[in-house]
């Protein structure tokens, strides 16, 4: 694995009726996904989501 390929994607999504941030870590080159993360956390520019 190249470092410098590998980057983060974040964005907000609806599951299932509830919205959650979502990250994932891929090899844009290889199309490769090595991690991903959901979460109402705050992630990178994406604010916490609070709960309903």
């Amino acid at each position: 694995m190249k470092e410098k390929n590998v980057q983060p994607l974040r964005t907000a999504k609806k599951i299932e009726d509830m919205k959650y941030n979502l990250e994932v870590l891929y090899d844009k080159t290889t199309n490769t996904i090595y991690h991903f993360e959901y979460a109402r956390k705050a992630m990178g520019p994406l604010p916490a989501i609070p709960k309903k």
